[in-house]
């Protein structure tokens, strides 16, 4: 089975080279690496350039340089450009975790062929509230809450529910979770394997410097895809006011209260 890995970039020097390692040292060799360039101004098209060519691997990558429309566009052209049969979505500033886990993945969807997802937990890297490893939400809003990051998916699902919605600029994932949700029973098409973290991810990125944004989306797609019910509003306003507290007690400087309350929340999940 094939793997696409798709990197949305934009400016990414400073963390292309950790990404495209993870990539290129995983134990298992059937895949191909996506690059969608939003015109990049610094190094990383050379960063990306010396890794693979100078390795002589400059079969497995693909790389699509154009102006896009956001995130949710830049998914979309590298989920068109997959030949893989299996797709994930690495972010630029996101590393894989261990160089063994595709072999993992693939084992688990050979072993079961209904499938459509295999996910799993991220070690999300946060130097002023703390690390920690995540553990997917289960919600009743949309089912079970995946981890984007190192979700990989079966190309016929996005051919059967379509992709990412470009009016979307953050939560783009989660409009994608409650049109699979309305469309599938989760239990039975998706797995989660849960040896050891996915995906190394750092605090920073588009959805944690836009919260508020990435909080109306949520309402917006839930609204969008029928989901406004108690549950989703539910879901819905406590993570709102979880936002606010947690940035009331930051801005107060009490920081350390926010870094307690959520390594109690992981390590109790």
């Amino acid at each position: 089975m094939k793997i696409s890995v798709i990197t949305p970039v934009y400016n990414s020097q400073s963390t292309i080279a950790a990404n495209i390692r993870s990539v290129v040292e995983q134990n298992y060799a059937d895949f191909e690496h996506i690059i969608i360039d939003n015109l990049s101004t610094d190094n990383t098209l050379n960063i990306i350039d010396g890794f693979y060519f100078n390795n002589n691997i400059g079969e497995k990558l693909k790389i699509i340089s154009e102006k896009d429309e956001g995130i949710s566009d830049a998914f979309n052209k590298g989920l068109n450009a997959a030949s893989g049969e299996l797709t994930v979505i690495l972010n630029s500033d996101d590393e894989f975790y261990s160089p063994k886990f595709f072999n993992d993945v693939v084992e688990v969807f050979q072993n079961n062929p209904n499938l459509l997802i295999v996910h799993g937990d991220i070690f999300f890297e946060d130097k002023k509230y703390g690390s920690n490893i995540r553990q997917p939400l289960k919600n009743k809003a949309a089912g079970i809450h995946f981890n984007h990051p190192g979700m990989f998916i079966k190309k016929e699902l996005y051919n059967k529910i379509g992709m990412y919605n470009k009016s979307f600029k953050v939560s783009m994932d989660f409009e994608l979770y409650c049109r699979i949700y309305k469309n599938y029973d989760i239990e039975k098409i998706s797995y989660y394997l849960n040896k050891y973290p996915f995906v190394k991810m750092r605090a920073g990125g588009t959805s944690w410097e836009n919260e508020f944004q990435s909080i109306y989306e949520i309402k917006k797609a839930l609204k969008l895809n029928d989901l406004w019910d108690y549950h989703g509003r539910k879901f819905y306003y406590q993570r709102y006011f979880r936002t606010i507290v947690k940035n009331v007690l930051s801005k107060v400087g009490l920081s350390n209260t926010v870094k307690m309350w959520r390594n109690y929340k992981w390590k109790n999940k």
